[in-house]
């Protein structure tokens, strides 16, 4: 089964919809909990919806390879992989942006319970599984600061694409991944959420457009790294007491966005003109 979130995912949650005005409440620091969240949702579902886009939570994890094939993504990573773990609603949020039949945009999270395991145990342990290595064969060292930082629960955000015939709207980009972690903290609450960033997409302010504002450089030295990992790598965090922060800056940018995305609206005006058959790209 899968889960829609259009329009009226505030009323499916139970929790309302619409831009969550009570988290901007001038000079008053207020919690950021489900009610907000779920507003959050709604804002950024509003705002895709009226740009063609809808938003499913895939929950049939078969599936995955052949979306991410379909938005034309070269590779799909083991750590959030069908084929290289046992994923499971409980574990794993896989979400697609839609753009008629299209997968427009895709990106997966997956749950990590460290407890009070490190990174520095954890992350050669199991990406050494996930690539088919030992684990002192394939991480040479993870960094003391990302060690001493990441803890408790995290949840890794991965393979965050967008189709190449659909880009050239930020907003949108925004929207999606800031619904992304509000489901993965609607759903697990972790401490920290996290991903990892080529240093050159770090340069261009990737990070900080995936919501993740704490960076760190090299978090672990690789031993002839499997693509597309690298030493270039950056780590990015978001830890759950920036959550609002994150939230507020998505939501209060979405109200200057463009209204239309004239990729977007070719692409949906081929789409809607042609045949039955998948458009998968306009020029």
């Amino acid at each position: 089964m899968s889960t829609q979130m259009g329009l009226s995912e505030g009323e499916i949650l139970g929790l309302g919809s619409g831009i969550p005005a009570r988290i901007f409440r001038k000079g008053v620091r207020i919690l950021f909990g489900v009610i907000e969240k779920g507003n959050v949702i709604g804002a950024c579902t509003t705002h895709l919806a009226e740009r063609g886009l809808r938003i499913e939570q895939v929950t049939e994890y078969d599936r995955i390879p052949e979306i991410v094939e379909r938005a034309q993504k070269e590779y799909l990573t083991p750590v959030v992989s069908p084929v290289h773990n046992d994923l499971t609603q409980g574990n794993c949020i896989w979400l697609v942006a839609w753009l008629g039949d299209q997968p427009a945009m895709v990106g997966g999270a997956r749950l990590e319970a460290l407890g009070a395991e490190s990174v520095s145990s954890f992350w050669p342990r199991s990406l050494g599984r996930m690539y088919g290595r030992e684990p002192g064969e394939l991480i040479h060292s993870v960094s003391s600061e990302i060690s001493s930082r990441l803890n408790g629960n995290l949840a890794y955000f991965g393979d965050l694409h967008v189709n190449p015939s659909m880009r050239g709207m930020l907003s949108n980009l925004r929207a999606f991944i800031a619904i992304g972690h509000m489901a993965v903290s609607l759903n697990w609450d972790p401490d920290f959420t996290y991903a990892f960033v080529r240093e050159a997409d770090v340069m261009r302010g990737a990070a900080a457009r995936y919501g993740f504002l704490d960076v760190f450089p090299q978090p672990m030295v690789w031993n002839n790294p499997p693509k597309p990992r690298s030493n270039g790598e950056w780590c990015g965090v978001l830890p759950r007491d920036k959550l609002r922060i994150m939230a507020t800056s998505v939501v209060q940018g979405l109200s200057v966005a463009p209204k239309s995305n004239p990729g977007a609206q070719a692409i949906r005006q081929q789409y809607e003109s042609t045949s039955d058959e998948p458009v998968a790209s306009v020029t």
